[in-house]
């Protein structure tokens, strides 16, 4: 995964100057006996974290009212 962030952080375009992207992931490895659902949940909620972290770091304010 350090190497993903790494092109991504790194990553220039023609078009478009920068990019993010905010995944998450789970395994059945780390998580045995979970369901495919669950998993799913799993890898949905470290998205989302993911995402929230970014927002923090770059200052960015995600929920406006």
């Amino acid at each position: 995964l350090a190497e993903f962030d790494d092109r991504i952080r790194t990553w220039t375009g023609n078009l478009v100057k920068t990019l993010s992207i905010s995944y998450g992931y789970a395994s059945a490895k780390d998580y045995p006996g979970a369901s495919v659902r669950e998993l799913a949940a799993e890898a949905d909620k470290r998205m989302d974290e993911n995402k929230t972290a970014y927002y923090i770091q770059n200052g960015i304010e995600r929920r406006k009212r």
